[in-house]
């Protein structure tokens, strides 16, 4: 999983064994304690089935954070491969580049 702070240009990246609600619900916590609590957090997501757990949605309901996902029909596909962060994201995710602006999550300060 990865998430793309717009106002820093950083790559925050989280590897799961699976892809489960729970895993999603962990890495949004921790994204969540990144940034002060007035701050309301919009995160893109695919419409893949995990992003929409009751659970996942009850959580962002009640902290400030609201989901925007993505169209599902074929031309928006075309679209996102388009995106400027989609290579970057491939580049860094497959690289262990000291230099790279890809973070783990844990590794950053949390806010409160």
């Amino acid at each position: 999983m990865a998430a793309l702070d717009l106002k820093s240009d950083i790559l925050y990246g989280h590897v799961s064994d699976s892809k489960k609600h729970q895993d999603i619900l962990r890495f949004l916590k921790v994204l969540r304690r990144r940034y002060h609590r007035s701050e309301r957090l919009y995160i893109v997501l695919d419409n893949f089935w995990p992003h929409k757990h009751e659970r996942v949605r009850n959580w962002a309901a009640e902290n400030n954070v609201e989901f925007v996902y993505t169209p599902n029909y074929k031309a928006y596909a075309r679209t996102a491969q388009c995106n400027p962060h989609r290579g970057r994201l491939s580049r860094q995710s497959m690289s262990n580049h000291q230099d790279s602006q890809l973070h783990n999550v844990g590794d950053l300060p949390i806010y409160h």
